[in-house]
């Protein structure tokens, strides 16, 4: 048979790719989604914390609780903490991730989708193993491994702020 002349060049090149980077690449959307729940409480955890801090003798309410300002000072803080634990994948983050997603599963009903969602993210074996030293040495190992950001979800976190704007500003002037 006659070789081909428009026939792309052949090599014998092959990528050698580590067993570290195979098993962070399995784990990638799953860092992803942890990392993202770990930027959610942090937001949530500043706007708690502003929320008390805001008359911090007075009791607010939220939905169906009435909440001492004092203690949303003091969840605010530890949220944010929490969050910051989670954002960078540090091991000891998860359970008490999960704990203060369980309070805010009172927070009906965003709170409560939104945290029963960060309960399953925390809680399964994905993130149970991302949240692990053992990912940590993985991670440490594959710096070159990155997570790629979908062109869809930038322009999604882009409109939030003016979806929320609006639905504030509407609130407010009914």
């Amino acid at each position: 048979m006659e070789a081909n002349p428009y026939a792309p060049p052949q090599s014998d090149i092959s990528i050698a790719v580590s067993a570290e980077e195979t098993l962070r690449r399995d784990h990638l959307s799953a860092e992803g989604a942890i990392k993202s729940v770990g930027i959610l409480l942090i937001l949530g955890g500043l706007v708690t914390l502003s929320a008390g801090s805001s008359a911090p003798a007075e009791v607010i309410q939220i939905g169906l609780l009435n909440v001492p300002a004092a203690f949303l000072i003091i969840v605010g803080a530890v949220q944010t903490g929490i969050g910051l634990g989670i954002r960078l994948l540090k091991p000891w983050s998860r359970i008490p991730g999960i704990l203060i997603c369980a309070l805010g599963l009172l927070n009906f009903p965003v709170g409560t989708v939104f945290c029963a969602l960060f309960i399953y993210y925390l809680a399964n074996k994905r993130g149970t193993f991302v949240l692990s030293p053992e990912y940590k040495a993985v991670v440490a190992a594959t710096p070159q491994v990155k997570r790629k950001t979908s062109i869809l979800l930038i322009v999604f976190l882009l409109l939030l702020p003016v979806i929320f704007g609006w639905m504030i500003y509407s609130m407010a002037n009914e």
